[in-house]
């Protein structure tokens, strides 16, 4: 079973998990926008028989400014034309049901961000989130990996 998923935006990645491995990459833009040729190289070079992506379902954040949250609806809109024009079935999961399954047993006094983390480096003990040339770990790869780990589950759990 291969399972894609995307975490959109600007610091966006997308991730594959096959027979039990995981792959990771950053989204790729160019000044600010989701490079739509290199995107759907990527997404394109990883698509299995019968693909099914999970993708966070995009909402607007209090506090967030009109453009930041005009340039993420943009880049979310691209992606779901690209994976549309593959032929990829896409599921949306809002951030709150992913991170239910998978954030479960950390703390929650815990950000969120830094319990993804800690989610991330127990099921995929040993795997380097870090974009290439990064120092710290790329918070679209783990958060991609993780979408792709609530899609497997989901998809185990319909077998």
């Amino acid at each position: 079973m291969i399972v894609m998923s995307v975490d959109p935006g600007q610091h966006g990645a997308l991730a594959v998990i096959s027979e039990g491995k995981l792959w990771a990459e950053p989204l790729a833009f160019v000044d600010g926008e989701v490079d739509i040729p290199e995107t759907t190289r990527l997404i394109h070079s990883w698509l299995p028989e019968n693909p099914v992506c999970y993708i966070e379902k995009a909402f607007g954040m209090k506090g967030q400014g009109v453009v930041s949250t005009f340039n993420y609806g943009t880049g979310y809109g691209v992606i779901r034309g690209i994976l549309g024009c593959l032929g990829i079935r896409t599921i949306l999961v809002p951030p709150q049901r992913w991170m239910k399954v998978l954030h479960y047993g950390i703390p929650r006094d815990i950000d969120a961000k830094r319990r993804s983390l800690m989610a991330f480096e127990q099921i995929f003990p040993g795997f380097d989130a870090t974009a290439p040339g990064g120092r710290t770990p790329h918070t679209g790869i783990v958060d991609a990996g993780l979408i792709a780990e609530y899609g497997r589950r989901m998809m185990a759990d319909l077998k």
